[in-house]
């Protein structure tokens, strides 16, 4: 019996032997295999963190808007740094396009609303061509009062109403 354990051990120990012995190791192999390993990885984590960025500023500026004054298709002194941020973005990440819709409050008849919605979504794409934005990235559509962001009857509601609104796409 200590005979067969003994033949076992002997057995195993030499086919251990056999595979760790039979393919030679070359240290400076399994550094580049471990170097072109880490290699890639990097890249991938680069490539990750680079398309988290992207989401995340897109996510950021989706649904950003600019507001406009009552009865006017101009977007207020505040619209300039949203119009930048929109522009910036899309410099940075050129496969994107976006829709500009144009809005207005409630007050008025549908159809003066849907033109002063218009143009105040050619006012934005103006803008964007203006800042280096190609213009047929930009596409332009006009709600009027019909969308609200708010609802209400005061000027609370109104000044959140009379806005253009940015959504990306690819």
């Amino acid at each position: 019996m200590k005979k067969i354990a003994l033949i076992a051990m002997l057995l195993s120990t030499s086919a251990f032997a056999q595979t760790t012995t039979s393919t030679p190791v070359n240290p400076q192999i399994t550094d580049a295999v471990t170097q072109a390993q880490h290699d890639e990885l990097a890249a991938r984590v680069a490539e990750l963190e680079a398309t988290l960025d992207e989401i995340t500023r897109k996510d950021d500026l989706q649904h950003t808007r600019a507001f406009f004054d009552f009865d006017n298709p101009v977007g207020n002194a505040d619209s300039a740094k949203v119009l930048d941020a929109v522009a910036t973005f899309m410099k940075d990440y050129p496969a994107y396009g976006v829709v500009v819709e144009g809005h207005a409050d409630e007050r008025g008849m549908r159809e003066y609303n849907l033109s002063l919605g218009e143009s105040r979504a050619s006012w934005a794409k103006a803008e964007l061509v203006k800042r280096g934005i190609s213009a047929d990235k930009i596409q332009t559509v006009s709600y009027g009062k019909e969308r609200p962001a708010v609802i209400g009857s005061n000027e609370v509601a109104w000044s959140q109403n009379r806005r253009v609104a940015f959504y990306f796409f690819k």
